[in-house]
């Protein structure tokens, strides 16, 4: 994980705790806890498991509904990821925002 992305969950979680809320709202926090895990869960079976080449992809949970965002290169490959994050136990619904770009290139 990059520096920033480090440093911007530190100060997400920072501000939540310091906000009271793990210790107003146990079960709320357990609940997002839950759906950051199935969102983690759903990022590495499409990117380490499947090897669905979406780019910058990220993945939202709400009340068991994922939603993909990311970069691809084809429509075949927004639906290879679609029914890929709908393998995952615990998804009640996948909805795509992944932009389609096709003559997207990425360079090492």
């Amino acid at each position: 994980i990059p520096p920033a992305a480090c440093a911007k969950i530190i100060i997400k979680t920072r501000d939540f705790i310091n906000a009271g809320g793990i210790a107003e709202n146990p079960d709320l926090t357990k609940k997002r806890l839950d759906e950051l895990r199935l969102a983690q869960k759903i990022v590495h079976h499409i990117v380490y498991e499947k090897l669905i080449p979406v780019h910058f992809l990220d993945v939202s949970i709400q009340n068991g509904k994922a939603v993909l965002y990311g970069v691809a290169n084809t429509l075949t490959t927004v639906d290879t990821a679609l029914e890929a994050a709908g393998e995952t136990p615990g998804v009640q619904g996948v909805v795509s925002e992944i932009k389609v770009i096709q003559d997207y290139t990425v360079f090492h």
